[in-house]
């Protein structure tokens, strides 16, 4: 009854928009990590830094 009276189909009463998750996010945070002891570097020296650890899967991603 209430879909008749909105007019809406019974998909978009019932659709839930569904939180984005950020699968980069351990990646930002160790970005930050480094800007913050190194506010002079730049994303040359950033990837260089990020090639060195490996706990973090970094292939080419520039997130500065």
């Amino acid at each position: 009854m209430l879909l008749e009276i909105t007019g809406l189909s019974r998909s978009v009463f019932f659709y839930h928009i569904k939180p984005k998750t950020d699968k980069d996010e351990a990646l930002r945070a160790e970005i930050k990590k480094i800007k913050a002891r190194h506010p002079e570097y730049g994303y040359h020296r950033v990837a260089a830094e990020l090639k060195g650890l490996s706990p973090i899967q970094y292939h080419r991603q520039s997130l500065i």
